[in-house]
């Protein structure tokens, strides 16, 4: 479990060390796994909602797709995924 959310981990302060360091699985009590637990299936949930709503934005606007293009050769509108 602290492998799954230090490979999540990303744009924190902390270096990955300080990171794994604060999260050793023996400091922790039942509650707490119990909790990070649910986080990361939270987590999970809501990245694949992510997923699912790229794919049907990406459908319901391929009729536009000739003036998205066109749209992003503008400065600051690029389309990344």
């Amino acid at each position: 479990m602290v492998k799954a959310l230090v490979w999540r981990w990303q744009g924190s302060r902390a270096d990955r060390q300080d990171l794994r360091e604060a999260l050793q699985a023996e400091s922790w009590s039942i509650t707490h796994r119990s909790l990070l637990g649910y986080i990361l299936q939270h987590i999970e949930m809501l990245q694949a909602q992510v997923a699912t709503l790229d794919v049907e934005l990406t459908e319901q606007l391929r009729p536009w797709q000739a003036s998205l293009q066109l749209l992003q050769t503008l400065p600051g509108m690029a389309f990344s995924r």
